[in-house]
């Protein structure tokens, strides 16, 4: 049989045996309903003991090829995997921070400006009465003032309490 022949006719099993397995799953749930209206059980509990029949989880491989049928063993292998998935294989140097007498990076005039556009307009006032509208109508004056402002308490590492 040639390579494109074998593949349709897979193609094709595969399609049949999908197609039946449907059909034999939708019979099995219509026998069970008809099974809890002669016992007289409610819809809900039909439903409920059909979920009984879905697919669990049965075993699973380790890396080794060892099969486990324990939860616990099961637990173990899903957790040593999701670990090795998860975890980072590339070195990262720890982040670079200041030192006490090391001068500190300003406050750009861009982070304010992207920090007001991103506040929600209509919000009430705090209790200095600014509101965000009178933030963005000052525009670029007003953002370079408070670059300043905070650069400098970045510098003397305090708030002014004014």
């Amino acid at each position: 049989m040639e390579p494109i022949m074998r593949i349709l006719y897979t193609l094709y099993l595969c399609k049949l045996i999908s197609r039946e397995v449907k059909e034999d799953v939708e019979r099995f749930e219509q026998e069970r309903i008809l099974k809890g209206a002669e016992e007289r059980k409610t819809t809900k509990k039909c439903r409920r003991d059909m979920l009984l029949y879905r697919n669990n989880l049965k075993a699973l491989e380790d890396k080794n090829g060892n099969t486990t049928e324990s939860r616990a063993g099961m637990g173990a292998i899903c957790e040593e995997f999701y670990t090795q998935l998860m975890s980072s294989r590339s070195k990262v140097p720890p982040p670079h921070l200041p030192r006490r007498n090391e001068r500190l990076l300003e406050v750009l005039i861009s982070e304010v400006r992207n920090a007001i556009v991103a506040l929600d307009s209509g919000k009430a006032p705090g209790k200095d009465g600014i509101t965000v509208e009178m933030l963005r109508a000052k525009a670029f004056p007003l953002w370079r003032d408070l670059a300043r402002m905070f650069s400098r308490y970045l510098e003397l590492r305090q708030i002014s309490k004014a």
